[in-house]
């Protein structure tokens, strides 16, 4: 949810940082938070958890590291 929010308030901060509506570095900037949070989370998570080598998208890389 953080990033499906996060992700359009990014945006919409963008857009009006660039017409000139809001100040590139005013209060409104917190609306970024859930952005942020998302992307920690998915860094800290595939960090500690890793990716799962069953995979379809990883089944093939395997057998290419062992020849």
């Amino acid at each position: 949810m953080f990033g499906l929010v996060g992700g359009p308030l990014v945006s919409l901060v963008g857009v009006l940082v660039i017409l000139g509506a809001i100040p590139a570095e005013g209060p409104v900037q917190v609306l970024v938070a859930p952005e942020f949070i998302w992307e920690l989370g998915i860094g800290i998570y595939l960090i500690v958890k890793g990716y799962r080598t069953s995979s379809p998208a990883l089944a093939g890389t395997q057998d290419a590291a062992t020849v």
